[in-house]
């Protein structure tokens, strides 16, 4: 062929060439086409025209012989139609691999063009469809010969029933899955196969909370995003957070109480309470995230980036790794985008969605990237996925316009719903899945509050040792508690734990599960229940490194003495790098830590907020201040009795009282041990040298009142009481 023709046709090789013919007659019996081609077409040609004969059948009829059949992810309906995708398939031939596809129809209104290959065998064809369906009708698709490899026969022909169903159609009853959340990508809207009222505009993603039954998506605005809240029907909407950007992929962890968002904008992984307060970045990052799950087990954040990368993260924001992923394509160009991912047990899924094509996969491994394999191939690109465990059954969203789904230990794909428009994020009510631990079915939120204390504190220098206790606050009938302490090992390492003050005396202290990065404590009481405040435990660590990180409460539950179990609200504690303790110790900014910031200390004891003698940060003046403030005047400091009108304001009875709490949290850090042989001392100075009984406070008194007492040295205490007539 001529060289100039190569722009005016499709030039498969120097001997052929394809092009379209367009006809608009009619054909009333059988004839030939005849094709003439002149010598200018033709390279080094200068002999007669040369022509070719096509014979053309009058006849409307093509034989559907089974050697091509024709299949969709979906059936057809009159609502999808129209950008419908048809798989072909050839069972005794190859299609040829030179391009050049042409289609043929018999079915009015209908185009065919072709999409893609995935074998010598298979090749997809989209449908464009502009015409009209009153009645349940037959597609028929014709193959031409010249598409077929090493094929004189006649066309071949495959047909697909089409309906004029509108609307979803559900496949699977209610009874035989969990209830499905999804997003129409088109409308921006949640949709359900059953109902869900709330108002919802421009959804970016969604997620549920079985537990606690509540359904959370995030909405983008022309001035910055919200994630909100519902019942799983869609009552009772609220706004949880407002951000400056669409909070993206949104997830929830129902028994850590957290729900952690993307920040899109910023780069950022954040997290809140369910109740939208407490805002924290968890970890910012150089890529475009796309898509988190938590592993509330494993304690830890996974997502997908624009590295085509499966990373996690510790719940505290340390531990950055890669999830190793051998075996998934390395081809960067070719690589396919990860729709989304899911947290099932021990194993890790997401979506695979083609560059190119329309043939998508499920994959999954080992949360640490092990075990890679191909779970499922999926005809269309699957994007949402979700796990119902109760049922062992992989459920994801297929671009075809469908929810599909297959048995967790493999098999064929089964269709749950279709005629869904542009599905795309997907959770589901399912009951909580094994990766997150599992509530007794009695438990019930409570108003207690189990946190950390101190809730903000300088990190000691490395080698000593900070306590924190964990304390609980406004409860009611407790015999017993377990709570799991997540911490940074790369900066901390844990020492000991001890029971607190809580609960009554001769609770049992189960012994502490100590795993990477966390620590699981339990306590119970067989006597009796415990009301209102008080510390449940106390938990020693050794700075390794002098890092800011923060330490978090999960798996927190209450029970009382019938076993009846109850989740209280939770809050965790930072730990950052500060000035050294002896610059803060200094209360009154004399330049020299001396008994007087003690007394400072003493005077403040119990109050709140910001103050000069919250020596650790903690938001409370307490006996922790005054053990590091007499820490550090334990070497900087000049004898107590050169302070006698500082020393003054103080008593006996105070300072024995500092020194048994202070003995009590048992300090192993050398700050403290000084502080405590501090109060040793000052005791000693203070002790009166007579043994007087002093007037009760207060009188009259109802309940209770106060006997004071001082000894001149110890001894054994026998306390008269009498009535008023002796």
């Amino acid at each position: 062929w001529s060289k100039r023709w190569e722009k005016e046709v499709n030039w498969i090789s120097s001997t052929e060439i394809t092009f379209e013919l367009r006809f608009s007659g009619t054909v009333k019996a059988d004839t030939k086409l005849i094709i003439s081609i002149g010598p200018g077409a033709i390279r080094g040609y200068n002999g007669p025209v040369l022509t070719a004969e096509i014979p053309i059948s009058a006849s409307t009829e093509v034989e559907v012989t089974g050697d091509l059949v024709a299949s969709t992810a979906f059936p057809l309906t009159k609502a999808t139609l129209n950008g419908s995708i048809v798989k072909l398939t050839l069972k005794n031939h190859e299609f040829t691999s030179r391009g050049g596809y042409y289609f043929s129809t018999s079915t009015s209104g209908v185009n065919i063009s072709y999409e893609g290959r995935s074998s010598n065998t298979e090749i997809f064809v989209e449908i464009s469809f502009s015409g009209s369906l009153d009645a349940d009708a037959k597609l028929t698709i014709i193959v031409l010969p010249h598409n077929i490899k090493d094929y004189n026969g006649p066309p071949l022909a495959a047909e697909l029933p089409v309906t004029v169903k509108t609307g979803q159609q559900v496949l699977v009853s209610e009874s035989h899955r969990p209830s499905m959340y999804w997003i129409n990508t088109d409308t921006d809207k949640i949709e359900t196969v059953e109902s869900f009222d709330a108002v919802v505009q421009q959804v970016a993603n969604l997620t549920v909370d079985t537990v606690n039954s509540k359904v959370y998506w995030s909405e983008h605005g022309n001035s910055g995003g919200t994630i909100k809240r519902s019942d799983l029907d869609g009552t009772n909407p609220e706004v949880l957070v407002t951000r400056p950007t669409t909070p993206q992929s949104i997830t929830v962890d129902p028994v850590g109480k957290k729900l952690y968002w993307i920040n899109s904008l910023e780069g950022k992984i954040q997290s809140a309470d369910l109740q939208g307060g407490n805002i924290k970045t968890i970890i910012q990052l150089d890529d475009t995230i796309t898509h988190i799950a938590v592993d509330t087990e494993g304690a830890k954040l996974y997502w997908a980036d624009s590295q085509f990368r499966i990373r996690r993260v510790n719940l505290n924001g340390t531990g950055v790794i890669e999830t190793s992923l051998a075996g998934w394509v390395s081809d960067r160009f070719n690589r396919p985008e990860i729709g989304s991912i899911a947290i099932v047990d021990d194993k890790i899924y997401w979506t695979e969605r083609p560059r190119y094509g329309v043939v998508g996969k499920i994959h999954r491994a080992n949360l640490n990237g092990t075990n890679f394999e191909t779970f499922a191939i999926s005809f269309g690109k699957p994007f949402g996925i979700a796990v119902d465990t109760d049922a062992d059954k992989v459920y994801w969203t297929n671009s075809l316009g469908g929810i599909q789904r297959m048995d967790i230990s493999g098999g064929e794909i089964e269709n749950v719903v279709y005629g869904i428009a542009a599905p795309g994020d997907l959770a589901l009510g399912a009951a909580v899945t094994s990766t997150t631990p599992t509530m007794p079915e009695t438990s019930v939120t409570t108003d207690a509050v189990v946190n950390i204390s101190p809730a903000s504190v300088a990190s000691p220098a490395i080698g000593e040792q900070i306590i924190f206790n964990l304390n609980i606050t406004d409860s009611e009938a407790v015999a017993g508690y377990q709570a799991t302490v997540q911490f940074d090992d790369t900066a901390l390492r844990y020492v000991s734990s001890a029971i607190g003050d809580y609960l009554p005396a001769g609770a049992f202290f189960v012994p502490p599960v100590v795993e990477e990065g966390s620590v699981k404590l339990a306590a119970t009481s067989l006597a009796a229940e415990s009301n209102g405040d008080g510390i449940l435990a106390t938990i020693t660590f050794e700075v390794i490194a002098e890092e800011t990180f923060t330490l978090t409460l999960s798996d927190v539950l209450l029970s009382d003495s019938k076993g009846k179990s109850s989740v209280p609200k939770v809050e965790s504690a930072e730990i950052s790098k500060t000035a050294a303790a002896g610059l803060k110790a200094d209360v009154n900014n004399d330049d020299i830590v001396n008994i007087q910031d003690l007394v400072l200390v003493a005077t403040n004891l119990g109050k709140t907020g910001q103050n000069a003698a919250d020596v650790n940060g903690d938001n409370i003046v307490n006996i922790q201040d005054l053990v590091l403030v007499a820490g550090a005047l334990g070497t900087s400091a000049a004898a107590p009795s050169l302070y006698a009108k500082d020393l003054s304001l103080l008593t006996s009875a105070d300072v024995r009282q500092w020194l048994s709490q202070a003995q009590q949290l048992k300090f192993t850090d050398a700050t403290s041990l000084r502080g405590i042989l501090f109060l040793q001392q000052l005791m000693a100075m203070l002790t009166p040298e007579k043994t007087v009984l002093l007037a009760n406070y207060p009188n009259p008194f109802n309940p209770e009142t106060w006997i004071p007492y001082h000894l001149a040295k110890d001894a054994d205490v026998t306390l008269h009481i009498y009535a008023v007539n002796g």
